[in-house]
């Protein structure tokens, strides 16, 4: 993994994933099917009286298709007593696609290499810095 301001990336040989910051995009050239650059928006809950400490990613590599994934920051104790299963705790750190939500075909493959970005030192969470954004706008309502 490499890292500078606005971009953290993997690379073997020509195939690459890359976040940018500035517009945030996920790129992934991999020879696959979920090859593409989709957008990123972060959203998140603000309702004081659930303090769920959860971000939504929606990634979108074209109109009308988009991937939803929740990430977590929290102790998985956090979100077992927040009503999640043992099993979406495990994945909440390096992103769980939302259950609820009819994902593309590719979903899964897109999770592969999100994942992996993920892992290296929670790098989505760090320079998307989500729970910084989590708690503005939780402490902002």
């Amino acid at each position: 993994m490499i890292a500078n301001d606005d971009r953290v990336f993997l690379k073997e040989g020509m195939n690459t994933v890359t976040l940018s910051l500035d517009p945030p995009t996920l790129t992934i050239r991999e020879g696959v099917e979920c090859d593409g650059i989709y957008k990123l928006i972060d959203l998140y809950c603000d309702n004081k009286k659930c303090d769920c400490e959860i971000g939504v990613l929606i990634a979108s590599r074209q109109k009308n298709e988009e991937i939803v994934i929740k990430v977590g920051w929290q102790s998985p104790s956090y979100y077992m007593n927040h009503g999640f299963s043992s099993r979406d705790v495990r994945f909440l750190h390096y992103g769980l696609l939302d259950p609820q939500v009819n994902q593309p075909a590719y979903a899964q493959w897109f999770m592969k290499y999100f994942r992996q970005l993920m892992g290296k030192d929670q790098s989505l969470t760090k320079y998307m810095r989500l729970r910084y954004h989590y708690t503005k706008i939780y402490e902002s309502h």
